[in-house]
């Protein structure tokens, strides 16, 4: 079973009803749908998405997506494992590191860096564990990784790494 916490759902005023849903995936079944917590039982392996809405009166809220991937019984995911230094300058050659990733099954190893936030910038190589980005802006720039072992992928690891300016003297 697989708990689906929407608990932390607000309203302005009142008590929200809660109407949780699959959009995806293989069949599941789905328990106390109409609840902040509902609970998910995968029927195979596979990812799944559920939906939350929640409606307070006549206004109904954004919907939440919740993704689950369920493997078979005693079979380890990846799992990625990115790292970064926290913090660079403007045109520096800033490393991602992705190199303690796992992949239990022993299989061939396959990695994907996805830049998600910040001005956009090219990847060294986005499909190898050790990549580069040089960052033309200050800002905030964030990646994530993900790897597979050709079967199964690992949930996404996320770096954040806040660029300044160059301060240059004279």
């Amino acid at each position: 079973p697989i708990s689906l916490d929407g608990s932390g759902s607000t309203s302005a005023a009142g008590a929200p009803v809660h109407a949780w849903r699959q959009v995806s995936g293989p069949a599941a079944g789905l328990t106390e749908a109409d609840a902040a917590v509902a609970t998910a039982v995968p029927f195979a392996p596979g990812t799944f998405v559920f939906e939350l809405t929640v409606k307070e009166g006549e206004a109904v809220g954004l919907p939440a997506l919740v993704t689950v991937t369920a493997g078979e019984p005693g079979v380890e995911f990846p799992l990625a494992v990115a790292s970064a230094p926290g913090t660079a300058r403007e045109g520096d050659h800033v490393p991602l590191d992705g190199s303690r990733s796992r992949i239990p099954s022993g299989g061939a190893a396959r990695w994907r860096w996805t830049q998600i936030w910040g001005p956009w910038v090219a990847l060294g190589d986005a499909m190898a564990p050790l990549t580069t980005f040089q960052p033309p802006a200050p800002g905030l720039y964030v990646f994530e990784l993900e790897v597979d072992d050709g079967t199964l992928r690992s949930a996404p690891a996320t770096v954040s790494i806040l660029v300044s300016s160059r301060v240059t003297g004279g």
